[in-house]
């Protein structure tokens, strides 16, 4: 509401430096929080009970820690930016978009019942592979001080990732929309 933040203030005043710090501090914390609740989804029972799910949610918190990394990051250099044109927060909210994309790919694959059981899980791991290796992309070219526009190989290599998930994504999703068509059509008479 004052125009601006208080996390990475250089107008505020000491008032504004105590919030910030506390935000810092809750950043760390949750950190912490989150590394002990996602230790059980890396245990083998988990695995055992529904692997194709339990895959799906280990990429995306793989992602969502290269995430946390970037807030350290931002929180280290007081700012979103870095270099000329770098912007954090691409890398920080990309990464946390993983604990959504990778378990609902998960579920799609899990219902896909006209797929091998090996069929499936290389489709969702050929998902994962693809967002992790996205946000780590994305992360180097922000390393660099570069925009996630800006046209060089690591962004084009990343737009290509970007299509190969959304292209395991679609085939994943349209046997489920069919089925569920089928379903409907049947409902009808």
């Amino acid at each position: 509401m004052r125009g601006f933040s208080p996390r990475y203030s250089q107008a505020g005043g000491t008032a504004d430096s105590i919030v910030g710090g506390v935000f810092g501090l809750i950043a760390v914390l949750m950190i912490v929080y989150y590394v002990v609740l996602a230790w059980p989804f890396f245990r083998s029972r988990l695995l055992k009970d529904r692997p194709l799910l339990t895959i799906g949610i280990r990429y995306g918190m793989a992602t969502t820690m290269l995430s946390f990394a970037g807030g350290l990051w931002m929180i280290a250099l007081q700012s979103r930016y870095t270099g000329l044109e770098g912007n954090i927060i691409w890398f920080h909210g990309l990464g946390f978009h993983g604990l959504q994309m990778m378990p609902i790919l998960a579920l799609l694959v899990e219902r896909n019942q006209s797929m091998s059981e090996k069929s499936r899980r290389y489709f969702l791991h050929a998902g994962g592979t693809a967002w992790l290796l996205l946000i780590i992309l994305i992360g180097w070219q922000t390393t660099l001080g570069h925009s996630v526009l800006y046209p060089n190989a690591i962004m084009l290599i990343s737009g290509g990732l970007l299509i190969g998930w959304a292209a395991v994504f679609i085939m994943a999703i349209i046997p489920v929309l069919k089925k569920r068509r089928l379903f409907l059509s049947h409902k009808k008479i």
